[in-house]
């Protein structure tokens, strides 16, 4: 079949177009019939984003932005991008998105170190290499539209079966379901909440916050160590109030709890917010919020290492994954209170240190060599210098072996007596 795509995605893509777009019977299986024998010719250029590019306040020149738009129009944008598929094959031409490049070597960078996505593009099309990413999208918008549709929401994992039936994928991996969401909502300019899909549940937080949560009011204090789930950034979510005086996140679920059981936020008023790993869109809108809101800083605790410093970068700055939607997501008050390299003897001893792995120094490498010094500041180059010097990493698990030393020095230490580094 030379560069047609698979039998499977071909038969795919046939019936989409009978379902979802305006193509006679007759017209459809013309151009299948033509498409298996590769008579179309090659993918022609297609707009990158159905929105304004680079419209958003405060965006920099040249960056692609997305759109907050309201369901009506994201049905218009879904609906028009399956007909421009549907004019594409109509025209003979090998259907294609150009999809903006989410690789480092595309980002743009504001004066704040905030990560844009520039206007490099790549191509996706129905032919052998590209064809079960293009189905992929195709079977995205297909959901997207029924979301929309119905006023309801299909979780992350509900798609990935959804694209299991259809496109078989043996290495069982999501990744290639969150790409394509994550494609749709490019091509078609707009906010990942805006297409009704949603995140399993990820994160907890505790402590002095009071928020409405749909037609619920919810005082996570008296909640206790339970905690409250992180509201999902499709929610109805206001926040009420909080005599906080900063956001706390910790990395560790472990750690998380075990500081939620002392019941800190008692003793020192403070919203604690526990990212379970690397923070959830969700997460981080919620940190956005928080600090618009409230006007108080995030505090980020994070083991020490490279995956730990890139995770408070991404609270404070956002991501190229995610740099359509950084306009929302950025915080201006993040800093990083540890742990910290230069600081790890205060707080552990060396039985709780790990050698480096490989990837750890590659990661390290690739923070020190960033363009941006608003992005990796000189003071985060340098702690991680010492962590590359020294050769090992500190997880945060490491200070929970004495619980009563945790509460009662590590964290006053890291978050009250030493000044953290601004993100």
């Amino acid at each position: 079949m030379g560069r047609t795509a698979s039998r499977e995605v071909v038969e795919a893509f046939g019936a989409f177009l009978r379902r979802r777009t305006t193509l006679s019977d007759e017209v459809v299986r013309s151009r299948m019939d033509d498409l298996r024998g590769g008579r179309l010719h090659g993918a022609s250029p297609s707009a990158v984003l159905s929105g304004d590019a680079a419209s958003t306040v405060g965006a920099p020149e040249g960056a692609l932005t997305a759109a907050d738009v309201s369901t009506e129009e994201a049905r218009k944008r879904l609906a028009g991008l399956a007909e421009r598929v549907a004019a594409q094959l109509q025209a003979g031409d090998v259907p294609s998105f150009d999809l903006p490049d989410l690789h480092g070597s595309n980002a743009i960078h504001d004066s704040r170190g905030n990560v844009f996505v520039g206007a490099k593009v790549r191509r996706v099309a129905l032919d052998r290499r590209g064809g079960e990413a293009f189905m992929r999208i195709l079977l995205a918008l297909e959901v997207a539209s029924d979301n929309l549709r119905d006023a309801s929401c299909t979780t992350k994992r509900g798609l990935y079966y959804h694209h299991q039936t259809v496109l078989p994928d043996d290495d069982r991996d999501q990744r290639n379901t969150d790409r394509a969401i994550t494609s749709l909502a490019s091509l078609l300019g707009v906010r990942r909440r805006a297409l009704g899909f949603v995140e399993a549940r990820r994160g907890v937080v505790f402590g002095r916050l009071v928020l409405r949560e749909g037609g619920t009011v919810v005082d996570v204090a008296q909640l206790g160590p339970a905690g409250h789930p992180v509201p999902r950034f499709t929610d109805d979510v206001e926040i009420l109030g909080s005599d906080a005086r900063f956001v706390l996140v910790i990395e560790k679920q472990s750690v998380a709890h075990r500081v939620a059981q002392t019941r800190w936020w008692e003793k020192v008023p403070c919203v604690i917010v526990c990212s379970e790993g690397f923070p959830s869109l969700s997460t981080r809108e919620l940190l956005r919020s928080l600090v618009d809101t409230l006007g108080i800083r995030v505090l980020v605790c994070a083991d020490a290492d490279p995956s730990g410093i890139q995770l408070a970068l991404t609270c404070a700055h956002g991501s190229i994954a995610t740099a359509l939607e950084t306009p929302w997501l950025a915080c201006d008050d993040v800093w990083w209170a540890g742990l910290r390299p230069s600081d790890i003897d205060h707080h552990t001893r060396a039985d709780g240190h790990i050698q480096l792995a490989a990837t750890d120094y590659e990661e390290a490498r690739r923070l020190r060599e960033h363009p941006s010094y608003a992005h990796v500041t000189r003071e985060v180059r340098d702690e991680i210098a010492i962590l590359v010097a020294r050769g090992v990493k500190v997880e945060l698990d490491a200070l929970t072996r004495d619980m009563p030393r945790l509460v009662d020095d590590h964290l006053p230490r890291m978050l009250l007596q030493s000044e953290p580094l601004k993100l």
